[in-house]
């Protein structure tokens, strides 16, 4: 009756070790599939951002082309 009672202790034990290892793996693989995530949203929002700019700076430069137009029609039309 001893030894039924060892072998059912010994294997909960083991059944425990291996739920618990079960739960920390599963957790990690959770954390390292939401840190992907991030990673991917942060690197699409920079390569966004660098579009936006690019667009911004393209518009810039042609506003100095604006007003150099404006500057030359209001010196003709003054005379």
């Amino acid at each position: 009756m001893k030894s039924q009672k060892v072998g059912t202790n010994r294997l909960f034990r083991f059944l425990c070790i291996g739920l618990i290892a079960l739960i920390l793996c599963s957790y990690a693989l959770h954390r390292y599939h939401t840190q992907k995530k991030v990673e991917l949203a942060y690197q699409q929002t920079a390569y966004a951002l660098g579009l936006l700019s690019d667009n911004l700076n393209k518009g810039f430069s042609q506003m100095g082309h604006l007003n150099q137009f404006e500057q030359t029609k209001r010196k003709i039309y003054k005379h």
